[in-house]
């Protein structure tokens, strides 16, 4: 199971949890990272769950694919921030997607 951290953390940094079954015990791992604030925030824990499920169906363990689909959702928030899909001030816009494929890096 994957936990998006985020709404809750203080501000400067955020933690994303990772929970499995293991041999009758549950195992957790966590991933502490900047919190990046931007208005296109809105989608990321199903981009969070969707990049989980791509990595690990290309063959990563549960570690390393939660490691990539967290660096691949903060990558995506990084390269969202300049932009301003919404008009409303108080709204948040859609993550933008297509940046994953348009910039190196």
């Amino acid at each position: 199971m994957l936990v998006k951290g985020g709404h809750g953390d203080n501000g400067t940094m955020t933690t994303d949890y990772l929970y499995r079954a293991v041999g009758g015990e549950v195992e957790s791992e966590t991933l502490t990272h900047s919190f990046l604030q931007t208005a296109n925030s809105h989608g990321t824990g199903c981009t969070l769950a969707s990049a989980f499920a791509a990595f690990h169906s290309l063959g990563g363990d549960y570690s390393s694919s939660f490691r990539q689909a967290v660096f691949f959702v903060q990558k995506l928030l990084r390269q969202s921030t300049p932009a301003r899909v919404v008009t409303n001030t108080k709204g948040k816009g859609g993550l933008l997607h297509y940046l994953a494929c348009s910039h190196p890096g």
